[in-house]
Order: structure tokens, then C-alpha cells, then sequence
């Protein structure tokens, strides 16, 4: 529910020669312009897309992905479990994405012990998947189990790829979100943008 007085920002892209800006227009039409977008390749999944997976574990990758993937010359995506908001779910990354992961914890000491637990937890269960010709990925039975996806799933965006949720689990998950958000509206304030 929204308080009287709030106000519906909406978001607006403007290209130019020299890169792209962002602004936002409220509902009384005013504007505020954010910083310029860097130049250079930017890989940003959004969104959210409700899917059905079949019997084999194949499920269409939302069209809006694919197409990013596409300008990064892949057709391959990484897959794991995590856990976010006391919920299971898979992890997904393009493959340049996960490639500048390995790169980054292989820096790290292989004696340190709660990097091994995060190998044994996230690495050991990483699978690439490569859509098909109709666009459709074959997500493992190890990880439809782990997250329990059995029919109905959501791909959601992330910071650093996607997530793929069971969808009686993300409507949990958004919902005790936002009801967070509505009791404490100063809830983001911290995140620090």
C-alpha cells in the first residue's frame, strides 16, 4: 500500500554519440538526471519472467537474456545453488561473468578453510548450460532438487547475473521483502548508492 504523497518515478534511457543517461521523470513531469553510464560492454540482466520447466529439466532462458548473452558471444550460462533471504535457489552467471569469479577466489589462499566450505558448497555444484536451438537450457535434476523447482520457476535479475527460484518461493521471498520495505521505508538507506 502506498502512503498519500508518494510519488512514481519513471526511468528513461537517452542515447547519445558519447554514451547513454539515465533520468527520471516524476508524475508532475519534473526531471533528475543521474550520472552518465560508463561506456564499454555491460552485461545487466532485469527483470523478473515466470517459466514451466518440462519433465527433462528444459526451460526456455527469458528471451531478454539470451539476447544479452548474445552480444558477449555465448550461449552458455553457469548455474549453482545459493541461498538468499533464508531461501534455496540457483545462482546464474554468464560465462565471462563466472570466468572473472574464478580468477577472483583463485587469488585466494587454498588453506583457508571457509574457502574450501565455499568450493564444497557453490564451485562443486556449478554446471555450464548451453541453450538449445529454441532457447531452452537443461537445468540438472541435482540443482531442480535443490531448489525444489518442479514445475513453475522465475528467473529474477541480479547484481552479478540472475537467480532462478522455485515460484512459490520467490513470491515468499518478494513478499516478506517488501513487507520489510513498508515497515521500515528507511530500509535501503544503508545500501549507501
Amino acid at each position: 500500500m502506498l502512503e498519500s504523497g508518494a510519488k512514481w518515478l519513471k526511468m528513461v534511457d537517452k542515447s547519445k554519440k558519447s554514451g547513454s543517461q539515465r533520468g527520471f521523470i516524476d508524475v508532475d513531469g519534473s526531471k533528475s538526471e543521474v550520472a552518465p553510464m560508463e561506456e564499454g560492454p555491460q552485461l545487466g540482466f532485469y527483470g523478473n519472467y515466470e517459466h514451466s520447466i518440462d519433465s527433462k529439466g528444459r526451460v526456455a532462458l527469458p528471451a531478454s537474456f539470451r539476447s544479452l548473452l548474445k552480444n558477449e558471444d555465448s550461449e552458455t550460462i553457469v548455474l549453482t545453488n545459493f541461498i538468499t533471504g533464508g531461501a534455496r535457489c540457483l545462482d546464474g552467471f554468464s560465462l565471462s561473468a563466472w570466468r572473472e569469479f574464478e580468477t577472483k577466489i583463485r587469488q585466494k589462499s587454498r588453506f583457508d578453510p571457509a574457502l574450501r566450505q565455499f568450493e564444497t558448497f557453490y564451485i562443486a555444484r556449478a554446471t555450464l548450460c548451453t541453450w538449445d536451438s529454441n532457447g531452452r537450457i537443461n537445468i540438472p535434476q541435482y540443482l531442480r532438487d535443490y531448489a525444489g523447482i518442479d514445475k513453475n520457476l522465475v528467473f529474477t535479475a541480479a547484481l552479478h547475473g540472475f537467480r532462478v527460484w522455485r515460484k512459490e518461493v520467490w513470491n515468499l521471498v518478494f513478499t516478506q521483502s517488501e513487507e520489510e520495505l513498508l515497515d521500515n521505508p528507511a530500509l535501503f538507506e544503508g545500501v549507501d548508492l
